[in-house]
């Protein structure tokens, strides 16, 4: 019965292949944000994030689109006694090029397209305020991921925004994410 089982463990990657079709995500990680100013530092914080999409392509290469949306709330750092704190949020659609080694379930992947930026800052201590942010801007992300049956995907994404840095800050984002495929 031993051998049965692990020979049907054995056999899971080789049944991994990429999905076309529909999928949703689910991701969390960490968050910076580069203010554009060299005198205050990156903030740092949590982001989660879900997205849909559809690919289309054969068993290895896929092609597609994907929209999704990222929080990040309370990313914050510190300047001459002034605390700083961003609530955001990116909203993105996204073209997306994906590779699957059947073999193996090795996912790697790359996406690009735009984001609509939105960022709230507050100043405490020293000095206090708000103020907000707003801007269409370039997104990119690469990851490698594993396909553990034709369903579930777990990736590891790294994603940039890159804004003029006049009304938001660049983002960058490194997460694991869980995605279903609708089979």
């Amino acid at each position: 019965m031993k051998k049965v089982i692990l020979a049907a463990l054995a056999l899971v990657p080789a049944l991994a292949f990429a999905n076309p079709g529909a999928y949703v995500q689910a991701q969390a990680g960490v968050n910076w944000i580069d203010s554009g100013t060299s005198a205050v530092s990156s903030f740092t914080g949590f982001v989660g994030g879900v997205g849909i999409g559809y690919l289309w392509g054969d068993s290895t290469i896929n092609y597609g689109l994907e929209a999704d949306s990222l929080w990040y709330p309370n990313s914050t750092t510190s300047y001459q006694g002034v605390n700083l704190k961003v609530n955001g949020y990116n909203i993105s659609l996204l073209g997306v090029l994906k590779y699957t080694d059947c073999a193996t379930g090795f996912v790697a992947f790359a996406k690009a397209g735009a984001a609509y930026v939105n960022q709230d800052v507050t100043a405490s201590g020293l000095l206090t305020g708000t103020g907000t942010g707003n801007q269409v801007a370039p997104e990119g992300d690469l990851g490698v991921g594993y396909m553990f049956n034709p369903n579930w995907e777990l990736d590891l994404t790294g994603n940039y925004v890159y804004t003029d840095n006049t009304n938001t800050g660049n983002n960058a984002n490194l997460m694991l994410g869980l995605a279903y495929h609708f089979a």
